[in-house]
């Protein structure tokens, strides 16, 4: 187990623009640990909702990549989530 300070990535889905940022983030950002939750799997489970919670709970600072991730895990994070806008788009 490592003392970094642990950043939770809330991206799309595997390989898309979001994972591609994630990614890229992830290997310059090499003094946190790195989580990343899929949030338009379509294999998504109560179970991995869950553990998504869980994993925001113990998260230093969760990233969502799209306003709607943001609206969804605001309430329960609290001051340490940002939204990560990425143009116009990420509006709609």
């Amino acid at each position: 187990m490592t003392n970094k300070p642990k950043i939770l990535w809330l991206a799309d889905s595997p390989g898309w623009a979001y994972d591609q940022i994630f990614q890229h983030q992830s290997r310059e950002l090499t003094a946190y640990e790195h989580r990343v939750f899929y949030m338009m799997r379509r294999e998504n489970t109560s179970v991995d909702w869950v553990n998504m919670g869980i994993m925001a709970e113990r998260a230093d600072v969760v990233v969502c990549m799209h306003l709607m991730y943001f609206v969804q895990i605001e309430q329960m994070k609290g001051d340490n989530v940002v939204a990560m806008l990425t143009g116009p788009r990420a509006w709609e």
